[in-house]
């Protein structure tokens, strides 16, 4: 409990700063310094800023060797870094940690992951040695099967713990009662995944983590995303799917009116895919997919737009006059679906006037095409 105090303390004197380049302006939250905490200064702050959007993070050896590797900047004196990881017990709140580095960076380090099947927190501060102050602080988790998560300042949470281990209370980040049902990831509703394979200048950087954020779209594990990767038909409306949930409840006007013989019920996406064909015309599936589904062959961009036609073309709100066309869209069925999510600036074509509606799509594109949609609805 006094580890649990002083880290609430030092929070509260030293104003836990939030600086990290690399998530989304949305994201990020930078915390006044509380009166009588006059020792951080705007010249610490900026600093902070500089250095604190070149810190990367490796999770793909994780289930394999056991080990995240963290890479930190090198930053000059009198800063100096902190990294405290959680020695396995309890994940993320802070309870039992241990110092693993303490310096000035510039180079790889290696995080043991005491236990894999369970995740990590890791904490990083940036300390201002002379004032004996952190500067900015930065929590992260690592949840097997999520990758590594971002947790900001608002929604991180620590613990108490009577003398048998039971966490007997939960506290945020300024020491308040936080009330919660059940102690795990669920503690931490808004999931910010790091994803490691795409830096803020990927064209796609900022549908993706828009898509991520809002639960729309995951990244693997190994806490990568992986933009350029083909979706499947499966996968591709399992992201559908998710939306619709939050922006359409219930089940469709067609649930149950749509059967492929050739969608396994035991199929990971198969409850997914009978909900969006809840929500299209039986004859609108067989027109885009055909006689069989085949859940795991890769989406084209044609049956992109012709699933999201079929969905949006009787909301109010979508512009009906396909005044847009592609010269190699005609005959193949899908050209009116195209115009449509052309002219309601969905999707684009290439420079060369062509759409190629049978071409695949990939996860970058998925997740730009759908944010768009999302924005609309």
């Amino acid at each position: 409990m006094s580890e649990l105090r002083k880290t609430l303390t030092a929070a509260a004197v030293a104003a836990v700063l939030l600086f990290n380049a690399a998530l989304p302006a949305a994201w990020a939250a930078v915390f006044t310094p509380p009166a009588g905490a006059g020792s951080v200064t705007k010249e610490d702050i900026n600093y902070a800023e500089s250095v604190w959007g070149k810190i990367k993070w490796d999770s793909s050896r994780v289930l394999k060797t056991g080990e995240l590797l963290l890479t930190l900047p090198r930053v000059k004196a009198p800063y100096i870094w902190s990294v405290k990881t959680d020695t396995g017990r309890y994940v993320g709140l802070m309870v039992e940690w241990k110092t693993v580095y303490f310096g000035t960076g510039g180079q790889d380090m290696v995080l043991e992951v005491v236990n894999p099947y369970l995740g990590m927190g890791v904490y990083i501060d940036l300390v201002h040695t002379r004032k004996n102050a952190a500067v900015a602080s930065d929590e992260y988790i690592y949840y097997p099967g999520q990758g590594l998560t971002y947790i900001p300042p608002g929604e991180r949470v620590t613990g108490a713990v009577d003398s048998e281990g039971n966490i007997t209370a939960l506290y945020d980040l300024w020491g308040r009662p936080v009330q919660a049902a059940v102690y795990g990831p669920d503690l931490f509703p808004n999931r910010y995944v790091v994803l490691t394979d795409l830096a803020p200048g990927h064209w796609a950087y900022a549908p993706v983590s828009s898509m991520v954020a809002r639960g729309y779209m995951r990244g693997y594990p190994d806490s990568r995303f992986l933009p350029d990767r083909t979706m499947t038909r499966a996968e591709f409306l399992a992201v559908v799917s998710r939306i619709l949930q939050e922006k359409t409840p219930g089940n469709g006007e067609y649930m149950n009116k749509t059967a492929f013989a050739d969608l396994n019920p035991r199929h990971w996406a198969a409850g997914a895919v009978n909900h969006v064909l809840g929500h299209i015309p039986p004859q609108d599936a067989a027109r885009i997919f055909g006689a069989k589904f085949a859940p795991d062959r890769p989406v084209t961009r044609g049956e992109t737009a012709a699933v999201l036609y079929s969905l949006l073309k009787s909301r109010p709100g979508f512009n009906l006059r396909n005044s847009q066309t592609f010269k190699d869209t005609a005959g193949t069925g899908f050209a009116d679906a195209v115009a449509f999510c052309a002219a309601n600036g969905m999707v684009s074509g290439y420079p060369d006037g062509t759409f190629r509606p049978g071409g695949t799509i990939t996860r970058a594109e998925v997740a730009a095409v759908l944010n768009r949609v999302v924005g609309r609805l």
